[in-house]
Formats: C-alpha cells, structure tokens, sequence
C-alpha cells in the first residue's frame, strides 16, 4: 500500500511540473508577461512553508492545509 501511495505522489509531482513548466514555456513562447505566473508561484510557496514554522493554526484550517 504504502509503495503504491509513493508511485501516485511522484505521478503526481510529475504532472504538475509538466503542467507548470508546459505553460511556462507556452507563455515564453508566445511572449506573454510571465510576472502574474511568478506571483501565483511565490504565493503558494509561501503557504506551502506555513506549517514549517509550527504556527497555533485554529483546528478546521490546519486539517485541511494538510
């Protein structure tokens, strides 16, 4: 089960690299501004390192962050 579970989330990580670098390239190539891109992607970086700073987050919100 748990090597299963390993195969998906690496499935998974590729497709959104794929997704995320596919439409990083298309925007390059057709010359759109890549700057609303870059703040999306500093955004989620940014809530994705939430929980390493071991935050009081109320219950309802830490359980679906994870």
């Amino acid at each position: 089960m748990a090597k299963e579970l390993t195969e998906l989330g690496r499935s998974i990580g590729i497709l959104v690299s794929v997704i995320i670098g596919g439409g990083l390239f298309i925007a390059y190539v057709a010359g759109f501004d890549q700057t609303p891109f870059w703040l999306f992607f500093n955004v989620w970086q940014l809530f994705m390192h939430v929980p390493l700073l071991n935050l009081k987050i109320p219950g309802f919100v830490a359980t679906f962050w994870r």
